[in-house]
């Protein structure tokens, strides 16, 4: 990308759950855009390994942190380390989530129960993954929203916030109570903290991805649940750039579908997102 196309250029963007799959793609994205980015994540070899490859990408800038962020004692460090190194935050893109598939790369009993399952009837869902769930999808981003949002955009009079949600969050799929009711609030914060920040000039919107094929899932029987189209984690990295750069008056309070947003914006067809 030309330097006169790097839209993002002297803005810092933070992102969670950078490691792998869409975060990745999205810190990737931004850097191709100008943006130096936080790379955030619990494993921090995965986010080192972010920062290396956008220091070749446009003489990219980078920050890797391990964090985890349904903790706020992670998150106010992660927030100091950000404030040493760069001083400011424009764009906080809250990607961090994964319902049960993502708790079963480190819990061997749920991962043994979607060997057989696409997951839980709510009855049957243990009450600890309702609590982890909801805190991965939904208080992670109440929780980053706030602390970044009081430390830097209010004073900077300006920021972007972008919250990732799913499909999940707006059609009911049965064996996924915790993760679509963890969107679904999702969406309704986004739309209540856009109220909340429009008159500070701060942005909040969020992306609804489509299924997609991550790590997360290889392996497993939603690889191939009902014959659902699987999309590249790259289908996100579009819409954040352009959400990157709007201000409140601008745009603000939305859900912003990936495909629906890929189709009318010239990056169609779709079928060259799809796996």
């Amino acid at each position: 990308m030309n330097r006169e196309h790097r839209s993002l250029e002297g803005k810092v963007a933070l992102i969670t759950g950078a490691g792998r799959g869409v975060g990745r793609e999205v810190a990737l994205g931004l850097v191709r855009e100008g943006a130096s980015i936080v790379a955030v994540a619990r494993t921090l070899s995965q986010v080192e390994a972010v920062v290396q490859e956008a220091a070749t990408l446009n003489a990219g800038l980078g920050v890797a942190v391990q964090a985890d962020v349904t903790n706020q004692q992670d998150i106010e460090r992660m927030v100091e380390r950000v404030a040493q190194h760069y001083g400011r935050i424009d764009i906080l893109v809250n990607n961090v989530g994964g319902g049960v598939y993502a708790l079963a790369r480190t819990d061997p009993e749920a991962a043994a129960h979607l060997r057989s399952s696409f997951g839980y009837p709510f009855w049957e869902l243990p009450v600890e993954y309702w609590h982890r769930i909801l805190a991965l999808d939904l208080t992670s981003h109440f929780l980053c929203s706030r602390t970044v949002t009081a430390r830097f955009f209010l004073a900077q009079g300006s920021g972007s916030i972008i919250n990732v949600t799913s499909i999940q969050g707006d059609q009911p799929y049965p064996l996924f109570s915790a993760y679509g009711a963890a969107k679904a609030g999702l969406n309704h914060l986004t739309r209540i903290m856009a109220l909340e920040l429009r008159d500070y000039n701060i942005a909040v919107n969020a992306i609804r991805l489509p299924f997609l094929k991550t790590s997360v899932t290889e392996g497993t029987l939603l690889d191939g649940w009902k014959d659902e189209p699987r999309y590249r984690p790259e289908v996100a990295v579009p819409v954040v750039n352009f959400l990157a750069r709007q201000e409140a008056r601008t745009l603000t309070g939305q859900i912003i579908d990936c495909l629906q947003w890929l189709e009318e914006n010239g990056f169609g067809p779709l079928e060259q997102w799809r796996c």
